[in-house]
């Protein structure tokens, strides 16, 4: 199966709101990830590439709310495929919340044929 598309919630206490990460992979044509990290400012968020790992983070320091205190963090880490160049990936925060990161299949350059002459002896 070369695509396909999960919707996972963590398990926290049904009290607190949570990040909800919507994965969309496609290792033929892109990668690509969507979270919904309305829960955070976008200074609170950080996407980087270490190595061939794409690693997202959101995190903010404790507030108080109606009920108390209240910190959030989390993180995380997607394997990029082979066919995907770090430098090439991206990430989009919407209005709504939902951060979006993608990348789109290397191209592959032509090859070049190399011909190899068989040699051949009489002897």
């Amino acid at each position: 199966m070369s695509s396909l598309r999960r919707f996972r919630e963590p398990l926290f206490s049904p009290f607190f709101p949570t990040t909800r990460f919507f994965d969309d992979f496609d290792f033929d044509q892109n990668f690509k990830i969507e979270l919904d990290v309305s829960h955070f400012r976008p200074e609170e968020l950080k996407v980087n590439v270490v190595e061939n790992e794409l690693v997202v983070e959101g995190k903010h320091e404790e507030k108080s709310d109606k009920y108390g205190k209240i910190e959030r963090n989390f993180t995380r880490k997607y394997k990029l495929p082979a066919n995907m160049k770090p430098e090439d990936v991206t990430s989009e925060l919407s209005k709504e919340g939902i951060l979006t990161v993608s990348s789109i299949k290397k191209q592959v350059e032509d090859s070049k044929v190399r011909n190899i002459p068989i040699q051949t002896k009489l002897t």
